[in-house]
């Protein structure tokens, strides 16, 4: 048997991606392509935390001694009473909450005066005109009462 002398295969640099080479044959020929084996998985360095001085526990900002003894601390204030209700706003009235309820009525596009603040006639009329369009009869005709403030705050932002 004779020895025909054998050619190393030799990567090629070809701008088309590859995973396979063409390796040569004793008589010149190629052989069947094989596919390349996979690379082998890098592991990366887990993170290391840098070395610091031991933690220690922080206590909560404001312990008070029924939370450490796990009883009622009846010297403490009494809770915030509830928010007062919204005042019912009429002519004459002015500030923010009348302001409110121009720049509300402003979006429905039945307030077209200036949002000063102040409840004038215009303010009123928009108030009588708004609550006619809905139908509400709790609240006087003009005035901005509980009834009139739900339905417009539900409509408005």
């Amino acid at each position: 048997m004779s020895t025909a002398p054998y050619t190393e295969a030799t990567p090629t640099t070809s701008s088309a991606p590859s995973s396979t080479h063409t390796p040569r044959t004793p008589t010149g020929t190629t052989a069947p392509r094989k596919p390349s084996p996979s690379p082998t998985p890098t592991r990366t360095a887990k993170h290391q935390p840098t070395p610091t001085q031991p933690r220690r526990p922080v206590a909560p900002a404001a312990t008070t001694p029924s939370q450490i003894t796990g009883t009622v601390d009846t010297t403490t204030t009494a809770p915030a009473p509830p928010p007062a209700t919204a005042p019912v706003l009429r002519r004459g009235d002015s500030g923010p909450e009348v302001a409110e309820l121009q720049d509300r009525l402003a979006q429905l596009t039945i307030y077209n005066g200036r949002i000063d603040g102040r409840f004038n006639s215009k303010t009123e009329n928009a108030v009588r005109t708004y609550q006619s369009y809905m139908g509400l009869q709790s609240d006087p005709p003009g005035v901005y009462g509980p009834e009139t403030r739900r339905a417009l705050e539900a409509q408005t932002s």
